[in-house]
């Protein structure tokens, strides 16, 4: 498989490192994927009551804000322009 072929099945890659192995053209080429990992923040309702005095009974409520984590999804190597080795991370 050529690079071409990768490029029209796993789109562009994250990262592309060139160099040679054995006098050959060699590139290395990463896709990075993102997982997903919640986070629940608490907050509070403050109620302002007379003299800036706050009522003891503020509600409270927990926010969820979404973090996204990078990983190495996949690499694909060539040597002289074609696949020698590819690696994917299903998750």
């Amino acid at each position: 498989m050529n690079k071409d072929a990768v490029f029209l099945a796993w789109g562009p890659a994250n990262d592309i490192r060139k160099g040679s192995k054995d006098s050959k053209p060699y590139e290395a080429w990463t896709y990075v994927g993102y997982d997903i990992v919640w986070d629940y923040t608490a907050s509070f309702f403050r109620h302002r009551h007379h003299r800036n005095f706050y009522h003891p009974c503020d509600a409270g409520y927990y926010e969820p804000t979404a973090y996204y984590v990078p990983y190495a999804a996949g690499r694909v190597e060539f040597l002289n322009e074609r696949v020698t080795g590819f690696d994917w991370k299903a998750r």
